[in-house]
């Protein structure tokens, strides 16, 4: 425990967003956000990552600045990461990705696809800057078994395109590039038998 504080109960619901396998470092991570969060529903969306129902924040309302990241391993700083990549400040949130987004880890993928599904342009084009160190197998893994997590990120995609957007030819928009990338990434891996 960091310092004799427990973790708050209000905080918890965070450690449903990392496979159990995970559980000690992101207790380590969690027990670091020392502040209830502002709201008390938090939204959350769910997928599967290697046959693991995982529970992800929606948003969060920590301030990153209250979490002190001394002492938290490389494994840790990538949970922190990704659990700050679900602020709700779009600049905390891209300035978090920017450490996950060429991860190899199959549970940092959710992280990543959920924010190609958001309307910050800037947080689509980090992403796009690094398709080429993305481990496109895991992402299609990844895609593949959760089709409904998929199409509702294609939806989102279009939708703020339409409502924010329009500007852009579709055909230079970040955002379907992409969707177009996830689409050629599901069609051409083969899929691991297992």
């Amino acid at each position: 425990m960091l310092g004799g504080l427990q973790m708050r109960e209000a905080n918890r619901f965070l450690l449903h967003a990392f496979p159990v396998a995970l559980v000690a470092d992101a207790e380590s991570v969690v027990n670091r956000f020392i502040e209830v969060p502002q709201h008390t529903h938090i939204s959350h969306f769910t997928v599967s990552v290697e046959k693991e129902i995982l529970e992800i924040p929606g948003r969060i309302y920590h301030d990153p600045s209250l979490v002190p990241t001394i002492f938290l391993s490389s494994r840790q700083k990538l949970i922190l990461n990704c659990l700050l990549s679900r602020h709700h400040d779009g600049h905390i949130r891209q300035c978090n990705l920017e450490p996950i987004v060429s991860s190899r880890e199959p549970w940092v993928v959710p992280f990543v696809v959920q924010l190609t599904g958001e309307y910050v342009i800037e947080i689509l084009q980090v992403v796009y800057d690094n398709l080429a160190r993305l481990d496109v197998a895991a992402y299609a893994r990844f895609l593949r078994d959760n089709p409904a997590f998929h199409a509702k990120t294609e939806k989102r995609i279009i939708s703020y395109w339409d409502c924010y957007y329009r500007n852009i030819d579709r055909r230079e928009y970040v955002g379907f590039k992409l969707m177009e990338f996830y689409r050629a990434a599901v069609r051409e891996t083969v899929p691991n038998p297992q």
